[in-house]
């Protein structure tokens, strides 16, 4: 069975919503501005959630700075986390342990963090999203922010692989495209992936819509060399990889639709496919899409275990 993380329409569940979350196909939602008035809102509705469906992952894009989707009542405002990058051990806890306290305090599983991409300032999309310049700061900041992310429940997601940082376009709307080398790309932009990956602290990875023809003519998160023969090959990692937002341009533009482009991500190798905004295609991709192989089931419910064994509250049971 293919997998997605999908987005719903309001501050609510529509008829439309519950509809497609019923979907076996569906394994989660991610939450948006969109979806928050308030903090007893933002509660209701995830108990909401869960009450249709105890299973769903609830998701969010929460890092700090410009991309922290729920602002005000019921939540502090955090720094960008290319603040964090001259700071003591105690203030990266601090900033992890309130982002992820907060979310799961009002029902949110999980946020697609940390940004392990490196910083550029004439980035479009990452800029301050990043820890730092330094691929090594980069590690040793996403490290004890991971670490307490565990301590809260909360897994993690290294995005967006593999290096969306020294890339000046901004996916969303535009062709992301580098000419980087492969041996370059892991002195730069891969290295934490990879010594993360190798320190046991990568629980998934997302993937961006991100181009390195000198290595690969196809989009990384519709690349069999990045996700299957790369990511799961050299690197030996064993998690959950995600998509990107299925409705961003550079996957959209890599591919004939919605349902193209997904049915492409899942080929290459990947697990969970995120389609947060555009709800006809999510209508039309859940309708097409058809059930993979059971072997390949049953090695998807190993990881999706695995993964979800640190879904859990500072108590210890499930959210």
């Amino acid at each position: 069975m293919t997998h997605f993380i999908i987005g719903i329409e309001s501050t609510y569940l529509s008829k439309e919503d519950i509809f497609r979350l019923t979907n076996p196909q569906v394994i989660g939602v991610i939450l948006f501005k969109r979806n928050y008035e308030n903090s007893l809102q933002l509660k209701n509705l995830t108990h909401q959630i869960k009450r249709l469906r105890h299973d769903l992952i609830i998701s969010v894009d929460h890092e700090g700075g410009r991309v922290q989707r729920f602002q005000g009542d019921g939540f502090s405002t955090l720094a960008p986390p290319f603040s964090l990058q001259n700071s003591t051990q105690a203030d990266i806890k601090n900033h992890a342990s309130i982002l992820a306290s907060e979310l799961k305090a009002h029902g949110v599983d999980l946020s697609f963090t940390p940004v392990v991409d490196l910083y550029n300032p004439n980035s479009r999309v990452i800029a301050k999203r990043a820890f730092s310049d330094d691929p090594q700061e980069v590690i040793d900041i996403a490290q004890s922010y991971i670490q307490t992310l565990h301590k809260h429940g909360m897994p993690s997601v290294l995005k967006h692989f593999p290096g969306h940082g020294l890339i000046q376009e901004d996916s969303h709307l535009e062709v992301a495209c580098s000419n980087q080398n492969l041996k370059d790309l892991e002195q730069t932009e891969l290295k934490p992936f990879i010594t993360l990956i190798n320190n046991k602290l990568a629980d998934s990875v997302m993937v961006g819509h991100i181009q390195f023809p000198r290595i690969d003519q196809t989009i990384a998160s519709m690349s069999r060399f990045w996700l299957t023969d790369y990511l799961r090959g050299k690197l030996g990692f064993n998690g959950i990889i995600f998509s990107d937002d299925m409705g961003m341009f550079a996957a959209t533009n890599a591919s004939k639709s919605t349902f193209d482009a997904c049915q492409k991500f899942f080929e290459a190798g990947g697990d969970i496919a995120i389609i947060g905004n555009d709800f006809s295609g999510i209508d039309s991709t859940l309708a097409k899409l058809k059930q993979k192989p059971q072997s390949d089931e049953s090695i998807f419910n190993q990881r999706w275990q695995k993964f979800t064994q640190h879904l859990t509250n500072e108590t210890g049971s499930l959210q």
